[in-house]
């Protein structure tokens, strides 16, 4: 019987999967698939165990519902007596039923006399009171927690009936599972009651066990005076804390024997009653040592348990990350759902963003082009009065006419160069225009190497199991895709530089005119310096430089505000343009993602190989130890 315990198995498991850190295969994983192993591994060579039934009397039937076994291999009575104690079986829904003649039957049992060759009737200690038609029995002296079991079956010393004991309450109350009878009611005589009990040995496969929790495996007997052959509990001390959990097997130093635990007993102050089968097999001694087994695995089953829980934990394993594929083909329809909403921003951009950007613009155009001509045909009107006004002043002219007609020329030019910056940025407006179809012609390409991209992944999907050969259809498409969104990127960039462009044309613009503005009052200024010049004339002539003036503001305020509608539609189109970049940027991710996804489908490909060969090398091995089933049952058991 090898020792090694739960964790031990665990860690011989990670060293074959070559992950003792637990990078990948977590520590409990590997715990929960143990159990599942086991219960795998174990009918190939199942853990056989002798479980101590007590008969009931007159039936030949065994109840093992309590139990949890693969298959029952002999049922043994008598106990190491003859005539054949193996007996034929058949097995019903947890039930037993034995062939035999005369079943056992209920009857005083018998114990040797010491020091001699004669028996007696074996009976209670102490005075027991029956009570008619209740199940309670009480004592008086009794020691019934020692001298009794539950299944035994005691009598009044009269032996009118046999009655089972179905609990046992304390040393002076038990239960019975059948009402006592009017003729048995009252006190039986002191040290009369007689009690039987038939153990019936039923040897049972059951699934091996690797215990996960209890890791104190070891104790000391607890009882100064030592226990008797044939018992079956002895209370251990100097235990750690927790449970010692049923069908865990031990050894008990000094002892003949390989026992198991038949219940759960509970640890309190590190000490516990284990009760076990089959009874003891000696005598014990006070503080002998008592070894507990971690497993019920030998070292041959170990190892194999070892590389199945290997192969399969890694086959688990690849099983979730299987999901990857799916996700992948995901991503990819994601990504060109992203691409679609792209196709709609520019729609937007392009066919009402713009034109509602142009349509402003082109009524503020015709309102500068009125406002301009109303300034060139006041200054005309002033150079002519003050041409009329130098004639009428004579020689008192401070400032002659040329001078004014000078200024008033100059206006004229910067409202000329104002007009030409107009121009210019009309002209930017238009190849903004064509840039944006080139985008509209890029993102359409784009969608249809997404489209590609799906598709290819998607007829891929059914290989994921076999290694890629040759080209990559799926990923051609998506690097195509991606080139695609670059060159919209491109497009994007330099309809931002033609934006900026037709915004310095437009300031220039404003420049301008307010460089004629600046002329306008130069040549004010040579008519107010005019001197001893007629009043109404000098009035008139500065009336209209001011109404020229005025014009001259009202074509600036056009500009501004032509101006403020171009920066408005700016920003509309600068907006669609970063949620365009948003879409590219989130579809590029998830093309990204696809691409690390189907990357590790041919690592993938590699550890299911190793995990089913891992597998059908354990399997193998399960196999040669298989042992052929037992046909003939007339046969004693060695």
């Amino acid at each position: 019987m090898a020792r090694k315990t739960n964790a031990e198995i665990i860690d011989r498991a990670e060293l074959i999967l070559e992950d003792s850190g637990n990078a990948i295969f977590l520590a409990a994983t590997l715990v929960s698939h143990l159990e599942d192993v086991l219960t795998e591994a174990s009918p190939f060579q199942p853990w056989e165990v002798t479980q101590q039934v007590l008969a009931r009397s007159g039936s030949r039937e065994i109840d093992l519902s309590g139990e949890d076994f693969l298959d029952v291999v002999d049922v043994e009575w008598p106990i190491n007596k003859e005539p054949r104690k193996f007996r034929d079986k058949g097995v019903f829904f947890k039930r037993v039923r034995f062939e035999v003649d005369t079943p056992p039957t209920a009857q005083k049992q018998k114990r040797d006399v010491l020091l001699t060759t004669l028996t007696e009737d074996q009976t209670l200690t102490g005075t027991v009171t029956f009570t008619a038609n209740s199940t309670a029995v009480t004592g008086s002296g009794t020691a019934f927690t020692t001298e009794l079991k539950v299944g035994y079956y005691i009598s009044p010393t009269s032996l009118t009936a046999w009655y089972r004991v179905a609990k046992i309450t304390d040393d002076s109350n038990l239960v019975l599972a059948e009402v006592v009878k009017t003729a048995d009611d009252g006190a039986d005589t002191a040290g009369g009651t007689l009690l039987w009990y038939e153990p019936i040995n039923v040897y049972l496969k059951k699934n091996h066990y690797a215990e996960a929790t209890q890791t104190d495996l070891a104790g000391a007997v607890d009882l100064v005076a030592g226990y008797a052959k044939g018992l079956s509990m002895i209370h251990v001390d100097a235990l750690g804390t927790g449970t010692m959990p049923k069908d865990m097997l031990f050894t008990i130093a000094d002892v003949e024997g390989l026992y198991r635990i038949t219940a759960d007993a509970t640890i309190a102050s590190s000490e516990a009653d284990i009760y076990f089968d089959p009874p003891l097999l000696g005598v014990v001694a006070n503080d002998v040592i008592v070894t507990f087994f971690a497993t019920s695995l030998d070292r041959e089953m170990e190892g194999i348990v070892a590389k199945l829980l290997a192969g399969r934990t890694a086959q688990y394993w690849i099983g979730d990350a299987r999901t990857q594929v799916d996700d992948s083909v995901i991503a990819v329809n994601t990504a060109n759902t992203e691409f679609d909403k792209i196709g709609a921003r520019l729609t937007q951009i392009v066919d009402t963003d713009i034109p509602a950007a142009r349509t402003a613009a082109s009524a503020n155009n015709t309102a500068i082009n009125l406002a301009l001509g109303k300034i060139v045909t006041a200054l005309d009107l002033a150079v002519i009065s003050a041409a009329n006004l130098k004639t009428g002043v004579g020689l008192y002219t401070v400032a002659s006419t040329g001078e004014v007609e000078t200024a008033l020329d100059k206006v004229t030019v910067a409202i000329d160069e104002a007009d030409e910056d107009i121009t210019g940025v009309a002209s930017m407006e238009e190849l903004l225009d064509a840039n944006l179809a080139r985008i509209r012609t890029a993102v359409a390409a784009t969608k249809t190497q997404l489209d590609l991209g799906v598709t290819a992944l998607s007829d891929g999907k059914a290989l994921h199991n076999v290694v890629p050969r040759g080209a990559n259809a799926g990923g051609a498409n998506i690097n195509n895709a991606v080139g695609q969104i670059q060159l919209s990127n491109g497009y994007f960039n330099r309809i931002r530089a033609m934006s900026a462009e037709k915004n310095e044309y437009r300031d220039l613009a404003v420049a301008k005119l307010r460089n004629a503005q600046a002329k306008v009052q130069e040549a004010q200024g040579f008519i107010s310096a005019e001197g001893t010049i007629i009043s109404e004339n000098a009035q008139h002539v500065a009336t209209l430089v001011q109404e020229a003036q005025g014009f001259a503001m009202e074509a600036r305020s056009f500009l501004d505000r032509d101006a403020q509608v171009v920066a408005n539609h700016f920003r509309v189109l600068t907006g669609e343009i970063q949620a365009i970049q948003g879409y590219v940027s989130e579809g590029s991710s998830y093309l990204s993602e696809t691409g690390t996804r189907t990357r590790i489908i041919s690592a993938l490909n590699s550890l299911q190989a190793w995990a089913d060969k891992m597998v059908a090398t354990a399997q193998a091995q399960l196999l040669r130890l298989v042992e052929p089933e037992e046909t003939t049952y007339l046969h004693t058991r060695v």
